[in-house]
């Protein structure tokens, strides 16, 4: 099973600090339902709505993932993942 990094913005991680971790898996959906095990199920709200789709942003090796089909891609060693809040205004 590939290792891949995980970098999680601060205003995402429970303790406010930028984390940075590896976590074994298949697929980015799988990776990002691994960080529940690091962190605790609450802070799958974090990541994820109620219906599936993403909360945050995110990006994998560089590009953005915009899709919930695109959480079902395969990962490689070395991926690079990277979780960042989304903000708006107007």
């Amino acid at each position: 099973m590939p290792r891949v990094k995980i970098v999680i913005s601060p205003l995402i991680t429970p303790t406010g600090e930028e984390a940075e971790l590896e976590v074994s898996a298949t697929t980015l959906k799988s990776a990002l339902e691994g960080l529940t095990e690091v962190y605790g199920k609450s802070f799958r709200r974090r990541i994820f709505h109620k219906d599936g789709e993403l909360a945050c942003i995110v990006f994998l090796n560089g590009a953005n993932v915009w899709s919930a089909e695109q959480l079902d891609a395969h990962l490689k060693g070395n991926d690079r993942i990277t979780l960042i809040v989304g903000s708006g205004g107007g």
